[in-house]
Parts: C-alpha cells; structure tokens; sequence
C-alpha cells in the first residue's frame, strides 16, 4: 500500500538551492534532476537557475520529485563547465560555494555540457521570441497612433 502512495503524481519536493560564486567569473547556474523509478522509467529534467556574478550570491528552486541525485552546474559565458556537484542527499535546502578550480569527473561534465545546452538553446529561442513580440507590438501600435492621428491622410 505504501508504494501506491509513494508514487503518486502530484508529490511535490522542493528543494531551494542557496549558491555563492568565489569565482572571479559570472556563472550560468542549472540544476539536473536524474531519477528512475518503477512508474516513469529513467530520465532527467534541466533547470536554468539564471547568471550570478563574481562575489554574489543567488538562490532558486526546482522540483527534485523521485530522483536519485542532482547535480548542480556552474558554466562561464563560454558555455564550459567551471562547477558540477553531485548531490545525492534528499534534504530541501542547500547552500553552496562555488570555488576556482573545483575538480569534477570529466563524464559527468560530458553529459552536463549535453543537457545543458538542449537548455540553453530553449532559453535562447524564448528570448527570440520575446523580443520579436515586442517589436511586432511597437509596430502595431505605431500603425494604431498614425491611424488615429490621420497621418495616413494624402
């Protein structure tokens, strides 16, 4: 009977990561969830945490729903991986220093670098798409002003 209810949709485990950056870089952070689990098989779920500057801190949250480990990633602006911790504690919050010249195992950066950039490259094609509707509407509404103004009057 306990299995039944432990793997019902709709339990939500929020986990609220706390990052500091002691780089002397401005970082784009994501967390990768992984799990596999008898009702929905393997998989994974990247989320974009958004940038932190050198010497700042952030915080974000992300849902960690029946995963096995997350990891938590730190990329430059060049799109390399400068951070990747791998967490396999099923606590809800964690703070996290990220330090020059972490070590991590070069697979893992492998498969980091791959998830990350399906990510990156939504987020990119969001932006596109923000900026092409505001435009399409400050054109809209620079039609809508010469419409009402008669300035298409001859």
């Amino acid at each position: 009977m306990n299995s039944i209810f432990d793997s019902t949709f709709g339990a939500s485990t929020p986990v609220t990561l706390r990052i500091e950056n002691l780089t002397k870089k401005e970082l784009k952070i994501y967390s990768i969830a992984f799990w596999n689990n008898a009702w929905s098989g393997k998989g994974n779920y990247v989320t974009y945490g958004g940038r932190i500057k050198s010497n700042k801190k952030t915080e974000f949250d992300f849902e960690n729903d029946g995963t096995t480990e997350f990891w938590v990633v730190g990329k430059n602006q060049d799109n390399g991986i400068e951070y990747l911790n791998v967490i396999t504690e099923s606590k809800g919050e964690f703070d996290i220093e990220i330090l020059d010249n972490s070590r991590f195992d070069e697979q893992k950066v492998d498969l980091a670098q791959q998830l990350t950039f399906k990510t990156d490259k939504a987020t990119q094609g969001t932006q596109y798409l923000i900026w092409i509707n505001v435009i399409l509407t400050g054109i809209l509404i620079l039609t809508l002003i010469k419409i009402k103004t008669g300035a298409n009057k001859v």
